[in-house]
């Protein structure tokens, strides 16, 4: 019950965003494109093998070095630099909740840039190789093999930087206290350096490492390392039956649509879905959006395949 409650209210918010936009990506034997939907034509062939599915706004691919975007509603394409591949978390600017959201890293004006899905930016002084952060600081990774440390309430100006290529994500407290304060620690080859949760500098090792567990082994006799682990999300599946030639698919017992074949789901959740027809191996993949019946599909292959909702 708290399933359909819960998904009622998402697909309200969904069909809202929906009901506004023309443009949403589909895909074809692992390649991606464009579809229209007010004409049900091909706005971009499949050509792209990347799909982000990142930006809220947009419909977003991936090469090797550039993110590329298509606005949703009016087919503009926007072309960024990516600075890496991992996305991360950020905190959201003067939030009381402290809540993070997915990040970005692209590279504008030769700066390193932080992205949101709805495409807010924070511009950073210089240009990183890389970008991680925590639940309060962020930290920029140089070529030279340093790391320059912000705060998150100053992204204009760096807080200290340190002589160190890595460091370690996990919890890390000092022994015999009972405050279990979190503590940083950076390393490289020849040194480790631990700072404290405003970054003064507490403990400085002269033995180094490449590896996670020779560090741990450098700190274990005044530091612990613990490990957070976080909870999943868990996403009901598709429910999939054949009969007579087509392929039934139903999620919830609320959402159900179906398509001429031997089809299975490859992936969970209400809001797109891959499929895979059994026989001929051939693979699908398209947006459903239930308020206004239609699927992000080019019409041809709709019509090829009888794709159709269910009441």
């Amino acid at each position: 019950m708290k399933n359909k409650i819960l998904l009622t209210i998402i697909l309200l918010v969904a069909n809202f965003s929906f009901a506004q936009q023309k443009y949403e990506v589909f895909g074809i034997d692992n390649k991606f494109g464009i579809v229209d939907y007010e004409t049900g034509n091909e706005f971009i062939e499949p050509q792209f093998v990347n799909y982000k599915n990142f930006f809220i706004d947009f419909v977003d691919f991936e090469t090797e070095t550039e993110l590329i975007l298509f606005n949703k509603i009016s087919g503009k394409k926007v072309v960024y630099k990516k600075g890496q591949n991992e996305s991360f978390y950020l905190r959201k600017v003067n939030s009381n909740m402290k809540e993070s959201t997915q990040r970005l890293h692209i590279i504008e004006n030769n700066k390193s840039t932080v992205v949101d899905a709805v495409n807010n930016k924070i511009t950073l002084p210089k240009k990183y190789s890389k970008l991680q952060t925590n639940d309060a600081w962020l930290f920029g990774f140089n070529e030279n093999e340093t790391i320059d440390v912000y705060s998150y309430d100053d992204f204009k100006k760096i807080k200290v930087t340190i002589k160190a290529s890595k460091f370690i994500k996990d919890w890390v407290y000092k022994l015999e206290t009972n405050d279990y304060k979190n503590h940083y620690v950076f390393y490289n080859e020849l040194e480790v350096f631990v700072y404290d949760e405003v970054f003064n500098l507490v403990k400085k090792y002269a033995t180094g490492g490449n590896t996670y567990s020779e560090i741990k082994e450098v700190i274990k006799t005044d530091f612990k390392v613990s490990s957070h682990i976080s909870q999943g999300v868990f996403m009901d599946e598709w429910k999939v039956t054949y009969s007579n030639g087509y392929s039934n698919f139903n999620y919830i017992k609320q959402l159900s649509f179906q398509l001429k074949g031997n089809f299975e789901a490859l992936t969970k959740g209400w809001d797109y879905i891959l499929i895979e027809e059994n026989n001929s191996q051939k693979k699908y993949f398209f947006f459903l959006d239930y308020e206004n019946k239609r699927f992000s599909l080019p019409k041809a292959e709709q019509i090829k395949l009888d794709l159709h909702f269910l009441e």
